[in-house]
């Protein structure tokens, strides 16, 4: 255990610290944007489905720079991103 969190913490403290500053910054925008934009559900549409692609490239963007990007990840990726899609859709849009 202890191993585990030595890596966790070299990997994002010492290697990857902006890719995941980046997309923590990207999902409080995100948050941000849903609560700010409560009752205009075609701009919270659009808040959602620009957080998903940003997801999903800043995904194949991370996995291509660690040369860990498989055509699994890019599938991993994409069926996180389409499910926050769906239910965050399906909140919006009940």
């Amino acid at each position: 255990m202890k191993h585990f969190f030595r890596h966790i913490h070299r990997e994002i403290w010492h290697t990857h610290l902006f890719d995941y500053t980046f997309i923590l910054l990207a999902a409080g925008m995100f948050v941000y944007a849903t609560r700010y934009f409560m009752g205009y559900r075609q701009m919270q549409f659009y808040a959602v489905l620009a957080f998903t692609s940003l997801y999903i490239l800043w995904g194949v963007y991370h996995h291509i720079v660690t040369r860990s990007f498989r055509l699994r990840v890019l599938l991993e990726y994409m069926l996180i991103g389409f499910m926050v899609l769906f239910f965050s859709l399906t909140l919006i849009f009940p």
